[in-house]
């Protein structure tokens, strides 16, 4: 109990101090203070006399703001350029599934011109002429012949048209063996 007021005495002791500080460096004026800047700096730093008189520049600028709105919206701005032409895609082939996972990203095509043949493509590849090249969950981005470019979207099959869709065949499960009868006692 002793050491725990002696702790506050020194604590109360030492803030007093603190604060007696703190007014003394406040009530002190602050220093005057007067910029020297050397003669070879200030001619250093001089600007240069106008070339022109100030009223032809002038005039310039009103000449300048009256033909051109400063306050337009498109002023400094460029057409972008217009997008790259995106070619109708290939009419044989497909997209009728997507696989996308942290290792791979592949498409499902139903290729018409080899008798509906599924092929499955994955992204950097090539069918005929047409490399894969980018790959969403929705669509598959061909490139082909002097940068072309198609893209294909992914087939919404309806339900009448879902049974004459690519399948893929499931082997049936093997029965399971007989267990073999426990023996007689």
């Amino acid at each position: 109990m002793r050491l725990r007021r002696l702790l506050y005495l020194v604590l109360l002791l030492l803030s007093g101090v603190l604060i007696w500080q703190i007014v003394e460096v406040r009530t002190q004026p602050l220093p005057a203070w007067e910029p020297t800047i050397p003669q070879t700096v200030r001619a250093a730093i001089a600007l240069p006399p106008l070339s022109r008189p100030a009223a032809a520049e002038g005039e310039g600028m009103v000449v300048a703001i009256a033909e051109k709105n400063p306050l337009d919206v498109k002023r400094g701005k460029k057409d972008p350029p217009p997008p790259a032409p995106q070619y109708p895609p290939p009419t044989h082939l497909k997209l009728v599934g997507v696989a996308l996972t942290a290792e791979q990203k592949a498409v499902v095509l139903l290729d018409s011109s080899q008798g509906g043949k599924v092929l499955r493509l994955r992204a950097g590849e090539t069918i005929g002429p047409y490399r894969l090249q980018e790959i969403t969950p929705t669509t598959a981005l061909f490139t082909y012949g002097n940068n072309l470019s198609a893209t294909l979207s992914l087939v919404q099959l309806r339900s009448g048209e879902a049974a004459k869709g690519p399948r893929m065949e499931i082997p049936p499960p093997k029965p399971a063996a007989p267990k073999a009868a426990p023996p007689a006692p």
